[in-house]
């Protein structure tokens, strides 16, 4: 069995770390670098937390995945905001290029848009356009609306939409399907299993392309 290692960007957050799960499920993994201020729970020893300007010394990887994100509330400027959702997920995006990574599974947003006058869905827009530009030769951008997962902390709005999503999805018909809320879970599955696939070129996976691929992974 050929052992792979990886690289997973915002292993702490919704999606990462039920990634982080998933490629420790894989026994074709034999190690994962987080990079990061903080390790993700656990302590699996096949898991690596190194900062993000220490990347370069950190193993090659196979694979780069990232689910770096924060909120514009979070983040508290415009400024910080752009420097996590697109200066950080560029340099590490670079970071596994220069290593001589081929694959690349990026999480963003549906609606991502480098045209857009919003704040969030163009600089998931301007990222996608960047990280497309170092030429990988697979590209998988997975564009999720609504997460559904519990969180560590209750917010307000993503308490209103998770009542609400029941009721809306079924709703959401053709081209708005794409806008259904979907298992953050199944986010992640569906980028664990881009990993384990082909080389497909670069595409962009919505609602029904992320739950097939999932599907087809937990099949596999």
């Amino acid at each position: 069995m050929t052992q792979r290692h990886v690289w997973l960007a915002g292993a702490t957050g919704v999606t990462g770390s039920l990634l982080l799960q998933d490629l420790l499920a894989d026994p074709a993994v034999a190690g994962i670098t987080t990079p990061g201020r903080r390790p993700p729970a656990g302590n699996d020893p096949r898991v690596v937390t190194v900062a993000f300007d220490a990347l370069a010394q950190a193993p090659a990887p196979e694979a780069a995945f990232c689910c770096l994100g924060t909120t514009a509330k979070r983040a508290g400027t415009r400024e910080a905001f752009i420097a996590v959702d697109h200066d950080l997920v560029l340099d590490f995006a670079k970071a596994a290029k220069a290593k001589g990574c081929r694959r690349f599974y990026l999480m963003t947003a549906v609606g991502a848009d480098a045209r857009s006058s919003t704040l969030y869905l163009g600089t998931k827009g301007r990222i996608e356009a960047a990280v497309a530009a170092l030429g990988f030769d697979d590209l998988q951008i997975f564009r999720p609306s609504f997460l559904k997962a519990p969180r560590s902390e209750s917010r307000y709005v993503e308490m209103l939409v998770s009542a609400v999503a029941p009721a809306i999805d079924p709703l959401l018909l053709g081209s708005l399907r794409r806008y259904r809320s979907i298992p953050a879970a199944t986010v992640a599955a569906a980028m664990a299993a881009a990993a384990r696939g082909p080389i497909r070129g670069s595409s962009i996976l919505h609602y029904d392309e992320m739950v097939a691929l999932a599907a087809s992974g937990r099949a596999a």
